[in-house]
This record gives C-alpha cells, sequence and structure tokens, in this order.
C-alpha cells in the first residue's frame, strides 16, 4: 500500500516547450500512470532513452511528416528549448529533433550501444554553434575521433604549436583552418562512416607521417 500511494509524478501544467516554468505553482502531483497517459512520447522517449532502444517515430518537419528509425542517443536542454539527438535511419547520419514535433513513436525490439564517451549537451553546443572557443580546437579531427581527448588529437595540437605556429603563412594558414573547417566537422560528425573514412584514410596516416617525419 505504501508503494502504491507514492507512485506519483509532477506534471507541468503549462509545458516548459510552451514557456512554463518548474515553480511549484506550475507544478502538480498526478499518479504515474496518469502522468505517462498525458505525455506518451515523453514516456516512450524515457523508457528508449534508459535501455538503448531502438525508436520508430512520425516526425514533422519543415520538409514534410515522415516516419523514420532512430537511435536515440541523448535528449537534453539548448538556450531553453529540448532535443532529442540520435541515429537517423533515414538520412543515415546522427540528426537533431524536436521531441514537440514527434506525432507518434514507438518502441522497437533492436537494442544499440552509443558512441564512446557520448556527451548530448556537447553535441548540441557544437552543432549550434560549431564555434572555435580555445586554442586547442582541432575541429576536424575532433569530429572523426568523437573526443577531442584523444591522442592522435594530441599529436596535431603540439605538431601546430611547434611547428606550425612559427611563421607568417603557417600561421596563416591555421587561422584559416579555423574559418572553415567547423561546417566540414559538423557533416563528418553526423554520420558513422564518414568518421571512420575520415580518421582513417586522412587524420590517422597524418599523425603517423608527423610521427615519423617529426620524432
Amino acid at each position: 500500500m505504501w508503494r502504491h500511494r507514492h507512485r506519483t509524478a509532477f506534471h507541468h501544467q503549462t509545458p516548459i516547450s510552451d514557456g512554463g516554468s518548474h515553480d511549484l505553482d506550475n507544478l502538480e502531483t498526478i499518479c504515474r500512470a496518469c502522468h505517462a497517459a498525458e505525455h506518451p512520447v515523453k514516456t516512450t522517449l524515457s523508457e528508449a532513452l534508459t535501455n538503448n532502444q531502438r525508436l520508430r517515430m512520425q516526425y514533422r518537419s519543415s520538409s514534410g511528416t515522415r516516419v523514420r528509425g532512430l537511435d536515440p542517443y541523448g535528449m537534453a536542454m539548448h538556450e531553453g528549448i529540448q532535443y532529442l539527438v540520435g541515429y537517423d535511419y533515414y538520412r543515415e547520419e546522427i540528426r537533431i529533433f524536436r521531441p514537440t514535433r514527434i506525432e507518434w513513436v514507438e518502441l522497437q525490439p533492436e537494442t544499440f550501444i552509443p558512441p564512446a564517451d557520448w556527451d548530448t549537451s556537447q553535441y548540441l553546443a557544437n552543432e549550434m554553434g560549431f564555434q572555435r572557443t580555445d586554442s586547442d580546437s582541432c575541429f576536424i579531427a575532433t569530429a572523426a575521433y568523437g573526443s577531442p581527448t584523444a591522442s592522435e588529437i594530441d599529436v596535431l595540437r603540439r605538431f601546430r604549436d611547434d611547428i606550425l605556429a612559427k611563421s607568417y603563412l603557417t600561421r596563416w594558414l591555421i587561422s584559416m583552418y579555423y574559418a572553415l573547417s567547423p561546417p566540414i566537422a559538423r557533416w563528418i560528425s553526423r554520420s558513422r562512416r564518414r568518421r571512420t573514412a575520415v580518421r582513417r584514410l586522412f587524420v590517422a596516416p597524418l599523425v603517423r607521417l608527423i610521427e615519423r617525419v617529426w620524432s
């Protein structure tokens, strides 16, 4: 009986997506089953994210309404808006979605393994404004490896700082790289195949060449 009495959830009377807040005067306590009935999409997304379970959903976008298969990697807020990020089987790349545009969603039996060290908030920050925030940024290599801490990226940073940054021409080339590479890095990061191809065919051979010549 004690457990049943406490199967409740907080419900936003005005949804956050519609300008509501987490203030107490906008919250009410309802039973969990009632809350699930009020938010069937949110409940299904939560279950899929918890269990790394594939989804099938009907999504409304500017290009039309389509049924898509999705491996949901995570959901996070960015500048006050909630986004869902995952691998879209329709586009065959990682895409960003607004949960409020999902018309219906259902769980699929397949499960998946998210990319190693996946960070939804960081991905959104990169995608929504892929800008250079510090002097250590190596956009294309970071997109290829999925992390700024890969050892190969350390080799590229050291080569840039110790060799390339010592002449006017190469400093100019570095500045051009930072100006032009963010959209390319975004394009690479959205697809597993592109990340693998760039990593194996471009970044890794470049790192080996630098280590062979520079060491």
